[in-house]
């Protein structure tokens, strides 16, 4: 367990090899013991190195909540283009500005691009003007509060 302390928990493999070299000099220690301790140095001095697999989202909400704000944004933009009368995905474009990437002028321009298309009812419009007040509010705030 000494040995453990030294490499592993104070990275001190120098250490670790000095006690092991002690334990080394007494004669009832099976020589198996000891090889399994110089083993164990070695893999804690050297552990072996974490693979990292990247999940790729699916969906736009996927996109958001792993942090990949640009990729949601360009994709955003494009289905604004095809569907721009789609209330909703103008307002995930206009939060994913405004509350995630903390751009409340971009989302102020993508609100006003809302209150420019007759598509939109009047309420859906008020709706995400309060949004906007929101999202100002809360970048104004200190983190935390």
């Amino acid at each position: 367990m000494l040995i453990q302390l030294f490499a592993q928990d104070m990275r001190r493999s120098d250490k670790a090899c000095e006690v092991l070299r002690s334990i080394e000099k007494q004669p009832t220690i099976p020589s198996a013991y000891i090889e399994f301790v110089r083993r164990s140095i070695y893999e804690w001095r050297n552990p072996p190195k974490k693979v990292v697999v990247e999940v790729q989202p699916k969906s736009i909400y996927e996109l958001i909540a792993h942090g990949y704000f640009g990729t949601a944004i360009e994709i955003l933009e494009q289905k604004t283009k095809e569907q721009p009368q789609d209330f909703n995905l103008w307002m995930k474009l206009a939060e994913t500005h405004g509350q995630h990437c903390g751009n409340v002028d971009r989302a102020e321009k993508i609100i006003q691009q809302i209150e420019a298309n007759s598509a939109f009812s009047p309420e859906q419009i008020q709706h995400a003007k309060t949004k906007l007040k929101e999202w100002r509010v809360t970048r104004s705030c200190p983190p935390g509060w």
